[in-house]
């Protein structure tokens, strides 16, 4: 099986935990978080992966690279439907959509 598709079918199951999401309160404002590990078919971490978020309810897009550990968060999200990209170079990128509670 080829990288390309490995990383994708993982990716996936990575993005699927990410519908899970933590609901803070401050100062009357909800916010949620987005976090997962992003990682090969063999379970191998693939660390300097880029994901991003987009929504409406953003302005703009928030980034963050995953670290040594194929893990990544983003915090401070107002809730919302999420579109979700991860990329790696050489490899298909993966996208899904996620809510934040």
């Amino acid at each position: 099986m080829s990288r390309i598709t490995r990383f994708a079918a993982i990716a996936v199951l990575a993005l699927a935990t990410l519908g899970t999401s933590t609901l803070a309160l401050a100062q009357g404002s909800q916010t949620g978080t987005l976090s997962g590990r992003v990682t090969d078919q063999d379970g191998l971490v693939l660390p300097g992966a880029t994901v991003t978020v987009t929504s409406p309810n953003l302005q703009g897009a928030r980034t963050v690279v995953t670290d040594e550990t194929g893990s990544y968060i983003i915090r401070g999200l107002p809730t919302g439907r999420y579109h979700v990209r991860v990329e790696l170079s050489g490899m298909t990128p993966v996208e899904q959509d996620v809510d934040v509670r």
